[in-house]
């Protein structure tokens, strides 16, 4: 008997390592992938490390292409032969793509300064797709995203002490709100009903003493928005809090509409900005918001209408100097409407309605030279403010 013993041919491998780096700057790209590949056919891919370099082993010999890819950059790809067990390096070179993505912020940016400040822009808002000022809120440093409360006051925080007290609501009424550069005034604001308990409607719906409600303020018409925590310049003269300094759009601009929907309330915004004659431009726009805080609650309702009608005028002279006027005219609506389920209640006759409707005009003039700038602000309105409430008491009496 013959007995033939065979050796298995082992099979010739090499290695392949490299390096990925940008083209331009040549800062190495780390996390990239490097595929191997038969023709269109995956035959081994790896990552690179920290320093964006690869290794790919044990390789049989042949005829390979290699592809080296990074986000945001065009991918490279190369012929490659092993022929025998040797180290073959490859390096690449990556060009970022024409097509990447600039950068895109889409919260608040912090300004460096003696106190804290916060610039909400176009971007951000765009992304929140806020229905009032205090959506915006939320991107402040330490703020959250919450579920609407159409149905109360919405006072800003800035600067609490941590606690739900309506004693400590002074620093919402020290939070000074300026919308192109006129305060909002809060001081005169008296309407309240006076033996309002914490059953009673009116009793979360009250601003008195609690400064600016943001519910009433409306984002479709914004430029942008600069908090300030602390205590800004004297110029914008008494507060404790802060300051809320909201700048409207102004210019020609296209047509612009907005429309939500969601289980909250239902907006629907237009706008525009033309050019007209002699230099001037105007910009107008509408807003109407109707919201019920608890979708399943019909019976309770907040609705808000707002309208504005903005001018402005640039002058230049022979000097340098530019004197810039602006002219503004709006109207704002706030109603809340609450009644009472007749299924479900026993005094079906309780509701609560108030109405507060204001129209206000007023402007800037903004006179500036080289080193000196002069501003005047003036602003009148008219309000009405009107609260109704049926309330069915009942006495008891004790008999004998």
């Amino acid at each position: 008997m013959q007995i033939v013993i065979t050796h298995a041919q082992e099979v010739q491998v090499g290695r392949i390592v490299g390096q990925i780096s940008d083209g331009k700057s040549g800062e190495k790209l780390p996390f990239g992938t490097v595929r191997l590949c038969v023709g269109n056919t995956l035959f081994r891919g790896v990552a690179t490390d920290d320093e964006g370099r690869y290794d790919i082993g044990r390789v049989p010999m042949g005829r390979y292409v290699i592809i080296a890819d990074y986000m945001g950059y065009d991918s490279q790809r190369m012929e490659i032969e092993i022929a025998s067990d040797k180290e073959i390096r490859k390096d690449f070179a990556l060009w970022q793509s024409e097509h990447a993505i600039e950068e895109v912020t889409i919260t608040a940016k912090e300004r460096d300064g003696s106190t804290a400040e916060t610039v909400i822009g176009q971007t951000a808002m765009e992304h929140l797709q806020p229905s009032s000022l205090s959506d915006l809120m939320s991107l402040l440093p330490g703020g959250q995203t919450t579920t609407p409360a159409t149905n109360t006051v919405n006072a800003i925080r800035l600067r609490e002490v941590g606690t739900t007290n309506t004693d400590y609501d002074i620093t919402s009424l020290g939070t000074k709100v300026l919308i192109d550069d006129n305060v909002i005034g809060t001081d005169a604001n008296l309407q309240a009903m006076p033996d309002a308990t914490s059953g009673d409607a009116d009793e979360t719906r009250t601003s008195v003493g609690k400064g600016v409600d943001m519910r009433t303020i409306p984002t479709d018409n914004i430029e942008k928005v600069e908090v300030v925590r602390g205590i800004p310049s004297v110029q914008y003269g008494d507060l404790s809090s802060g300051l809320v300094r909201i700048e409207r759009k102004s210019g020609a601009l296209p047509l612009t509409a907005r429309l939500k929907a969601d289980q909250y309330g239902r907006l629907i915004s237009v706008g525009k900005g033309f050019l007209g004659r002699k230099g001037w431009t105007i910009n107008t726009d509408a807003d109407l918001f109707a919201s019920n805080a608890d979708p399943r609650n019909k019976m309770e309702k907040y609705t808000r209408i707002n309208t504005s009608v903005r001018l402005q005028k640039t002058y230049r002279t022979r000097k340098e100097n530019t004197l810039k006027l602006n002219l503004n005219a709006d109207y704002s609506g706030n109603i809340d409407n609450v009644k009472t389920d007749p299924e479900v209640m026993i005094n079906t006759e309780d509701k609560y309605k108030s109405a507060y409707h204001k129209g206000a005009v007023g402007g800037r003039v903004l006179l500036t030279s080289e080193d000196k700038k002069l501003t005047i602000n003036y602003n009148v309105s008219l309000s009405a403010d009107e609260m109704r409430q049926t309330r069915r008491v009942t006495l008891s009496r004790d008999t004998y």
